[in-house]
This record gives C-alpha cells, sequence and structure tokens, in this order.
C-alpha cells in the first residue's frame, strides 16, 4: 500500500470521527451509530481500508459524546448543581475526547490494518 492511500485512509478515520461526534451533538449515539456506520462502509470501500476499523471508529466516536460535559443535558445539571466553571470543564472535555479519538483511531489501524499490509 503507497503512503498515499495509507495517508488517505488515515484522514479518513479521522473525519469519520469527528462526523461521528458531530452528529451525536443532534442525535442519540444508537441513532448515530446506524446511520453512521453506512458512511464507515463506504468509505473503507472507497480507501482501501478495514471495515472493522471503520466500525469502531463510529463505535467509539459515538459514545464519546460524554466526555463532553457541555454536549450532555444531565452534565451540564451536575456542573451547575456543583457550580462547576463551564470554561474549565469544556476545556477538560474536549482534551479527552481529542485524546480519546485520537486512541481509538491508532488503535484501530493498528488492529484492523490497511488492506495489502
Amino acid at each position: 500500500v503507497s503512503s498515499s492511500a495509507a495517508a488517505k485512509g488515515w484522514l479518513g478515520t479521522v473525519l469519520l470521527a469527528i462526523v461521528t461526534q458531530v452528529t451525536t451533538v443532534v442525535f442519540p449515539p444508537t441513532v448515530c451509530v446506524v446511520f453512521v456506520l453506512q458512511l464507515g462502509d463506504y468509505l473503507s470501500q472507497e480507501l482501501n481500508i478495514s471495515g472493522r476499523a471503520c466500525a469502531l471508529v463510529v463505535v467509539f466516536s459515538a459514545n464519546l459524546c460524554f466526555a463532553a460535559p457541555l454536549a450532555n443535558s444531565i452534565h451540564v445539571v451536575c456542573m451547575e448543581a456543583g457550580q462547576y466553571q463551564r470554561g474549565r470543564v469544556a476545556v477538560i472535555g474536549l482534551g479527552m475526547q481529542i485524546i480519546l479519538t485520537a486512541v481509538t483511531i491508532v488503535g484501530a489501524h493498528v488492529h484492523f490494518p490497511t488492506h495489502g499490509h
């Protein structure tokens, strides 16, 4: 597999994770997974990457919405009750989301390498 094809595969999974997380802001994670898995399947065929890697990225990314405190109404209520600083909590939540997304993407590519390796 050429380095260009591998780079496209990595970029594709990063974009898939972003689309999944943005979609979970509007829809519940389960609904998001049902619809975004189809996009992951299409990407895996177009970019010649593992469908399992795409599925893993979609499922884990959909659940990472719970790492973003401001995206969940229960977290917002708890922050208000505990009088936490919204800005600090948002930064920590975003940092956690970025780190966990990166771990998910790397793990998906390590465990399910690009076709042709």
